[in-house]
């Protein structure tokens, strides 16, 4: 079982949280089908439109509507729409931080932006923190917190949350390794419908686990990994 527990490394990194967008369903960094144009997302923008400035965010860093890319002013937006509490312009903000693009790299501050996100009940956020909180980025590495934060994405039905969680039972990473139960949220995860690209994404990544156990015949545990790896990018 060797490449199931290097593959669950190699996920750690898959699923960190990337960009979100309004205009789709929460946590995807797919473009959205039918966008406002470039004129009316700036003028909502600078009215205060918190959902237009994260929008207008994602057009810069993204080079949208013929927009030369700039992650500074990417940066810029996504501050103006996490201040004012937005979810996802909080987790924008926290990717920049984490990946150094368009701001100096600051795993802390990243944490912190992470964090509010997960506190509204954002489940990409919430899985987010629970892998900074795993890995030890930003943030002393603790397992029990980890697993916190990917419960309660689970919980929601969250596909990234389902995901982690049964990552945590298959290693018997603070719970008790539990093959069943490992594979019932793997399960979980993998019984999402096409959504957003988060949902997507991590269910794919479900199947492809299921598989790969199956493949095997057997699960065994597998060790957590001991470093954290690069930043997310």
């Amino acid at each position: 079982m060797k490449n199931v527990a290097a593959a669950i490394v190699l996920c750690l990194c898959l699923t960190a949280p990337g960009f979100a967008s309004d205009t789709t369903p929460p946590a995807t960094a797919a473009q959205p089908t039918t966008a406002p144009s470039l004129s009316d997302t700036r003028a909502a923008a600078e009215r205060g439109d918190a959902a237009a400035q994260n929008e207008l965010g994602l057009i810069y860093k993204e080079g949208r509507f013929g927009v030369a890319k700039d992650e500074v002013e990417a940066v810029a937006w996504f501050r103006k729409a996490a201040e004012q509490g937005h979810a996802e312009g909080q987790i924008n903000l926290a990717y920049m931080y984490v990946s150094g693009h368009g701001v100096a790299q600051d795993p802390a501050q990243a944490v912190s932006w992470m964090r509010k996100a997960a506190e509204q009940g954002a489940g990409e956020a919430q899985v987010g923190l629970g892998l900074y909180y795993q890995k030890g980025q930003g943030v002393a590495p603790d397992a029990a917190q980890a697993a916190l934060w990917y419960r309660k994405a689970a919980d929601q039905g969250d596909a990234g949350g389902e995901l982690h969680v049964g990552f945590m039972y298959l290693e018997g990473r603070s719970v008790a390794q539990d093959n069943a139960e490992a594979l019932g949220w793997l399960k979980k995860a993998a019984g999402h419908a096409d959504g957003s690209k988060w949902t997507t994404s991590n269910r794919n990544l479900a199947r492809q686990f299921i598989e790969m156990i199956q493949g095997n015949g057997s699960i065994e545990p597998t060790p957590a990994p001991t470093s954290a790896p690069a930043p997310a990018r």
